[in-house]
């Protein structure tokens, strides 16, 4: 039979046992990676099974399956491949920019190294395991965060020797602590640095910081809910006096 021009030939149908021509399961062609990863993204699990009961019901010549029921688009093999294809690169320009973007922060965090040196013998790092380890921390992340801010394309080491965090715990028969802030209870903090360039040492050093003022919060530019804010105040300082030559650091915008 043939077909008058304008005229759509009719599609014979296909009886309830008949399979369509192309795969119903595109997640199964093994020589098709993008038609696969297509099928997996828009079909999700259990793939195989929603297509099989599809099939079942009414197999359709020229239809695919989304979310297990038929779409009747009838779309083609050259729709279905470019669509594939666009999700294939999309997928891979997700996961080179993750790539990209993990690469930047450990180059950011690889600007600082920090060390703790027999932290146990420390003079006051925290009441207990737990309280140490979170003190600690604070202080690592505080100096990388630094680093990377305020001396892009550079390195810093800073081996920590010895710490004193300001005010003094206050044994109570409850099992947490208060940490009571007096005059006499300052921060202090001991450590060597290393600042280098390129594999090129620009300035080291011992620090022995402390601040006798450390309760005039009018200097202080973190608020009160920013732990071991006095600890962070000193460092910026010494930062902004030693390593740029500056009063203080410039307000995080």
């Amino acid at each position: 039979m043939t077909c008058r021009p304008g005229v759509a030939r009719p599609r014979k149908a296909a009886s309830l046992n008949s399979r369509p021509s192309r795969p119903v399961c595109a997640q199964c062609a093994p020589d098709n990676f993008p038609r696969r990863l297509a099928a997996s993204a828009i079909q999700g699990d259990g793939h195989h099974r929603a297509a099989d009961e599809a099939m079942q019901r009414a197999p359709l010549q020229g239809a695919f399956f989304l979310g297990g029921a038929h779409n009747l688009c009838g779309l083609s093999d050259k729709e279905i491949d470019m669509m594939a294809s666009t999700l294939f690169k999309r997928t891979l320009l997700l996961g080179l920019t993750s790539v990209s973007l993990g690469a930047i922060a450990a180059a950011a965090q690889a600007q600082a190294e920090v060390n703790f040196i027999k932290p146990e013998n420390f003079s006051d790092i925290g009441w207990a395991g737990v309280d140490r380890d979170n003190a600690m921390k604070q202080l690592e992340e505080h100096f990388k965060a630094l680093a990377a801010r305020e001396l892009p394309g550079k390195q810093l080491k800073i081996d920590v020797t010895d710490v004193d965090l300001a005010g003094e715990v206050e044994p109570r028969v409850r099992t947490d602590r208060l940490r009571i802030l007096r005059s006499v209870t300052i921060p202090r903090m001991s450590f060597s640095y290393t600042l280098s360039e390129n594999g090129q040492v620009l300035k080291s050093g011992k620090a022995d910081l402390k601040d006798m003022d450390y309760q005039n919060s009018g200097g202080n530019r973190y608020f009160d809910t920013e732990p071991m804010r006095y600890e962070k105040k000193m460092i910026d300082d010494w930062m902004a006096r030693e390593l740029l030559g500056k009063t203080r650091l410039a307000p995080v915008r």
